[in-house]
């Protein structure tokens, strides 16, 4: 993609764009040479593609035939947190997709989770009607008392393993000691297929 920018005597009035395809005066204003373009005040713009997630832009620099733009590094710490913002975001997907636990396929939103406390609290109370009907992914299913509490600790357990993933790849994080490494760090780390848009 070729970027443009219309400058005037007080700088950049319009741009980093692309060209417009027509303007009130003309039409097929994209197809115009660099030469004819500079004419009415339009000049190719170079280093504007840039990574916003690393990096920030500079300041344009206008000269006579084009306006040069520098991607700069952003500070490592406000990268760091970009990247534990990410991951904390994956853990948080992956804490509400469920897992499979022996037969069962269980719900791990938030609602299905508060509800398994109510319903291991039940069991503990004596309340809870033992082969209840339980919601799962692919649908009601009597659960006994026992295996509803398995159900419990199962999912408690599935949770925690799941922050003590995040809290390792934070330490990961932490550990990266420049903006170079930031880039290649593998922020996915499994969580989900790589050919999925994590970010």
């Amino acid at each position: 993609m070729n970027f443009y920018a219309k400058v005037l005597d007080d700088g950049i009035v319009q741009g980093p764009q692309e060209l417009p395809r027509s303007t009130s005066h003309i039409s097929g204003f994209n197809l115009l040479d660099d030469a004819t373009l500079k004419t009415h005040g339009w000049l190719p713009v170079q280093g504007f593609s840039y990574n916003n997630k690393f990096q920030n832009i500079s300041a344009p620099d206008i000269q006579a035939d084009k306006v040069v733009y520098t991607a700069v590094d952003k500070n490592i710490a406000d990268v760091k947190t970009y990247l534990k913002s990410v991951v904390a975001n994956l853990r948080w997907r992956k804490e509400l997709d469920g897992y499979q636990y022996n037969d069962y396929d269980i719900v791990t939103d938030e609602r299905s989770q508060v509800k398994m406390i109510g319903a291991l609290l039940g069991i503990v109370a004596g309340v809870r009607v033992n082969n209840s009907k339980w919601k799962f992914k692919d649908g009601f299913k009597a659960v006994s008392n026992e295996d509803m509490a398995a159900i419990c600790g199962a999912t408690n357990a599935y949770i925690q393993s799941l922050y003590d993933k995040e809290n390792g790849q934070i330490a990961e994080i932490e550990a990266l000691e420049t903006v170079a490494d930031c880039k290649v760090y593998d922020v996915n780390s499994d969580w989900f297929p790589v050919d999925e848009d994590i970010f």
